[in-house]
């Protein structure tokens, strides 16, 4: 069910930006460095064998051709419900792309398409079983919201929801609520005409 309304208001957000008139950035014309809290917040099968615990991350954003992009990872600690599977961490690495369109009084509305790889860091104490076994890597898509307020000259606080699939033997599907701080500064002009 959340993933279904996570979808819409996503769609529903990229829809009406596309069509919502405003100045739109340069390319690579500034870059953002965010950093966020969040929390697993749904419930499903992977529940059944590991709590999804709070994680932390960190990101660069910047301006690109129709929206933005932004790079970062993400860290969490996934604790086993019973001896029969272990602990693990899961260290994202992901591109986000995505349109953003200002409202009044400061807040900025954005709405993403994510794509990523998911490393699972599984315990080496709890399983006797070969090394390649506790180290998996796969791909990862999802999508969702922020909504930004501008606390003082290029310091906003920001609050969203992120919906994950992970595609394992049964797929991973996550929903986190996040909070955090981004600080933009302009662009070197060098790096401008670099990346250009």
């Amino acid at each position: 069910m959340y993933k279904k309304i996570l979808l819409c208001i996503a769609f529903y957000l990229l829809l009406a930006n596309i069509t919502y008139s405003q100045k739109e950035e340069l390319p690579f014309e500034n870059i953002q460095v965010g950093a966020n809290y969040f929390n697993n917040f749904n419930k499903n099968e992977f529940h059944k064998y590991w709590n999804s615990t709070n994680g932390a991350g960190a990101y660069l954003k910047t301006p690109f051709y129709f929206g933005f992009i932004k790079i970062g990872l993400n860290y969490s600690d996934c604790q086993s419900k019973s001896n029969e599977q272990p602990d693990f961490v899961n260290l994202i690495a992901y591109l986000d792309w995505g349109k953003e369109f200002q409202l009044p009084l400061d807040i900025c509305v954005s709405t993403f398409f994510k794509i990523g790889i998911s490393q699972m860091d599984f315990e080496r104490s709890a399983l006797f079983v070969h090394e390649g076994f506790l180290l998996e890597r796969e791909l990862l898509i999802g999508t969702g919201f922020i909504i930004s307020y501008d606390l003082i000259d290029r310091l906003q606080i920001f609050t969203g929801l992120d919906y994950q699939k992970t595609f394992t033997q049964k797929p991973m599907e996550l929903s986190f609520l996040q909070i955090g701080l981004s600080y933009k500064f302009d662009s070197p002009e060098w790096l401008k005409d670099f990346l250009k």
